[in-house]
């Protein structure tokens, strides 16, 4: 879930000065998941007609970005093809990193008129790592601009598959041991959804 926060009361351009922050909580408890680290890409910026244009860092994305609208950027499809460009490249890219606090918060000052791209370097134990999100400053909302966001992506705990515990062959003399199966499975992707808040 996205938290636009609207701008302070000093009036700072959203041009000027953004900030990114993620809250991580468990889905289940709301308890703050302590420790992991996070990245933040700066993927495209504005030019001068108003079109967002690759950096030059991304500029070998396939997909188009200039002709995308806010909505169509901020897709788990779209981050996901970010995602894959990011791993692809891992170690050429360089971005803003962000360690989460014990409060489970961790934030990144960034510019404005920007699409940012967030990824989770390390998880926090006992977690999985959070699904990557894509996401445009200023973020337009009922027609107010807002510079500052706040994430609450939904994290999920790691599910282990159980120990294989040797049985007593059912045949004497027989050396076969039946295995237990494997329970562990994938957690579900979850597409974060706009809410705005004011500070």
């Amino acid at each position: 879930m996205f938290l636009p926060v609207s701008q302070k009361a000093d009036g700072v351009d959203a041009a000027d000065a953004s900030n990114i922050t993620i809250q991580m909580h468990d889905l289940q408890t709301g308890v703050a998941i302590k420790s992991g680290s996070l990245v933040v890409y700066q993927v495209a910026k504005k030019d001068s007609a108003g079109k967002f244009q690759y950096t030059s860092q991304f500029s070998s994305v396939t997909n188009s970005i200039s002709s995308l609208s806010q909505d169509q950027i901020m897709t788990a499809d779209f981050a996901n093809t970010l995602s894959s460009y990011v791993t692809a490249n891992q170690g050429k890219l360089s971005g803003v990193s962000a360690q989460i606090s014990d409060s489970g918060e961790a934030s990144a000052n960034v510019e404005g008129d920007a699409v940012y791209q967030v990824t989770q370097d390390t998880a926090a134990s006992g977690y999985e790592k959070m699904n990557p999100f894509c996401v445009v400053l200023p973020y337009t909302v009922d027609g107010k601009s807002m510079s500052n966001i706040i994430a609450q992506p939904k994290m999920r705990k790691k599910i282990t598959s159980l120990p294989k515990h040797p049985t007593t062959p059912t045949t004497p003399g027989s050396n076969k041991t039946p295995s237990t199966p494997s329970t562990s499975k994938k957690s579900e992707v979850q597409s974060p959804t706009p809410f705005c808040s004011n500070y």
